[in-house]
């Protein structure tokens, strides 16, 4: 009997010291530019001007957003690629498949989705609301 009190006493601490660990920390919005900057997937500051080679690619996923893999950021080899949904400002999209470009771009960011307290109340089918970067193309180089 004293072992089950035991592991059970266990199990309960091992659940509880686990979801500590996944608390949040809140910043104000208004420390994001002054005290904080957000590191995208390429390792660099959003907002930060980089030059890329990218190939336009195909998720095949129901969405199919378009979305380019970068191969190097400033002219740094990465050694894993990073897929990265797109836009474009200014420029038009020239992008064809499996074709390299060099670009001038940026990391962009913001909230997209819609929090699921809003999706139970509503009886919304969509994604939750999470944070997306995305990069942004203004040159072809």
């Amino acid at each position: 009997m004293k072992v089950f009190i035991y592991i059970t006493f266990l199990i309960c601490l091992l659940l509880f010291t686990s979801g500590a660990s996944k608390t949040k920390t809140n910043i104000s919005y208004k420390d994001l530019n002054d005290k904080y900057s957000i590191i995208g997937p390429l390792g660099i500051e959003l907002g930060k001007v980089i030059e890329l080679e990218v190939e336009k690619i195909q998720l095949n996923v129901k969405a199919d957003p378009p979305t380019l893999k970068v191969i190097s950021v400033n002219g740094k080899k990465l050694n894993i690629p990073v897929n990265l949904t797109y836009r474009m400002l200014i420029i038009t999209d020239k992008f064809e498949y499996n074709k390299i470009y060099k670009v001038k771009a940026y990391q962009d960011g913001a909230f997209t989705g819609v929090p699921y307290e809003v999706m139970s109340d509503l009886l919304l089918q969509t994604t939750d609301h999470y944070f997306e970067v995305v990069l942004v193309v203004f040159k072809y180089i």
